[in-house]
């Protein structure tokens, strides 16, 4: 097969990139290039802390953007914990299920909707705070974030 390799030059081209677009799903993606292997929870608070202050750095935000952008990131780490416990309780289910003699299917679906309803909340909840990302940045700034995320987009594709 021939599959194509990231072109990123480092890891911090990488981790630009992967900000950028999770900006994109704010933040959810504090998650980036971790995320496909690990989830959110692979993603420390620190590192999250770095992405903010990239993403300060390179949109040349003001101290009341920084502010907001912080906030921002509070309440998604706040809500990612009970994002993270939904995850946790999946499994443990799941595999507490396969334990079991029999298996039961409509069970395991029924446990898997009531958690889709919660993922659903949490996705819209994300969406809602990169609203609020997007409403507090300047036109150029908008437009610098989105030209940052095509670049990295072609450059690991």
């Amino acid at each position: 097969m021939n599959e194509k390799k990231c072109k990123c030059k480092t890891r911090k081209g990488k981790k630009i990139f992967f900000l950028s677009l999770g900006l994109a799903f704010l933040l959810t993606a504090f998650c980036g290039h971790r995320m496909c292997h690990k989830g959110m929870h692979g993603i420390s608070e620190k590192h999250i802390n770095r992405m903010v202050e990239k993403i300060v750095d390179e949109l040349d935000l003001d101290e009341k953007q920084e502010a907001k952008l912080t906030g921002i990131k509070e309440e998604i780490l706040t809500k990612r914990t009970q994002f993270e416990t939904i995850s946790k309780e999946t499994k443990e289910f799941f595999t507490e299920e396969i334990k079991k003699d029999s298996f039961d299917a409509a069970k395991i679906n029924k446990d898997l909707d009531k958690n889709s309803e919660k993922l659903k909340e949490f996705r819209v909840f994300l969406v809602e705070k990169f609203a609020e990302f997007h409403a507090i940045l300047r036109p150029e700034q908008k437009k610098e974030l989105a030209e940052h995320i095509e670049k990295k987009k072609k450059r690991c594709e």
